[in-house]
């Protein structure tokens, strides 16, 4: 079946810096030029021209850091599910390749579930030897005509990682309003902003997220947070609060002392105004 978007996004190592080589895209999705005002790491946005997905669409990516490539992906702005009055699942399917001594930072803004909206969205992580990957995703309470929070119908995400074709990470969120309520403790409980950021390193260990844990303690915080090491070299920290704004200023503060701190990358800011799509 036919995608209504696609992106096919890939780097390569030239010379000493990063590159993409392929920058193929199809339907209602646009990728930038390059944004980046560093010559090793590039940096692009990628966009849904309706600024969301309407009712039964399907979406895929497909993003590739090859041997040796460091480079920077991310949203244009948060990702709107629009309402399925005919209850039609809205689907995406993301593929994440990073290759042997590549790090790939892919920050992806909130879904943000209108009113009856359905959506399933997955994406699968591959990654080799001494790979690095930093992938954000976040679930807001929705939109509806009310100002009511959780009215959608449901919304399912799941982030399945593997290194070397082993799974070493499955974490798979099903939000069903019409079954369950959602202001329940072991769902959203009083908060209505979800977030997440998920770091896949060959130098994380105990110490390191000791060290994270720290910088994130330093951040005023209004909400309910954890961080967790995961098994082979990973680090989860999720967030619920009543703001996206809040969970944005702890998890970039986990971000930048993970990249600048422990990595040794420059500082990065994501710009999202004036991005032409390509």
């Amino acid at each position: 079946m036919k995608n209504d978007g696609r992106i096919i996004l890939s780097f390569k190592r030239k010379a000493d810096a990063t590159i993409a080589d392929r920058t193929y895209r199809e339907g209602n999705f646009r990728i930038s030029s390059n944004q980046s005002s560093d010559p090793v790491v590039p940096y692009y946005f990628l966009i849904a021209t309706g600024g969301g997905y309407t009712e039964g669409e399907r979406y895929s990516q497909e993003i590739t850091a090859g041997k040796n490539t460091h480079a920077v992906v991310t949203t244009q702005a948060p990702t709107y599910i629009y309402k399925c009055e005919h209850d039609h699942e809205t689907t995406a399917k993301n593929r994440i390749v990073v290759e042997e001594n590549a790090a790939l930072e892919l920050y992806s803004d909130e879904l943000i579930p209108y009113e009856n909206a359905r959506f399933s969205g997955a994406t699968e992580v591959e990654l080799s030897d001494n790979s690095t990957v930093i992938i954000t995703e976040g679930i807001t309470g929705g939109w509806s005509k009310d100002d009511l929070p959780f009215k959608y119908t449901q919304i399912s995400t799941k982030l399945l990682v593997k290194r070397n074709q082993r799974t070493v990470f499955n974490d798979h969120i099903i939000l069903d309003p019409v079954e369950s309520d959602m202001r329940e403790i072991g769902y959203f409980d009083k908060w209505t902003n979800y977030n997440s950021v998920t770091v896949f390193d060959e130098g994380i260990d105990k110490a390191m997220v000791e060290r994270l844990r720290k910088a994130v303690e330093r951040i005023d915080y209004d909400g309910k947070a954890g961080m967790s090491l995961l098994a082979d070299r990973g680090i989860s920290l999720k967030m619920l609060s009543d703001s996206g704004y809040k969970n944005h200023k702890l998890m970039w503060a986990f971000i930048t002392a993970f990249r600048e701190n422990e990595k040794g990358y420059k500082a990065i800011s994501l710009r999202k105004k004036n991005v032409i799509g390509i």
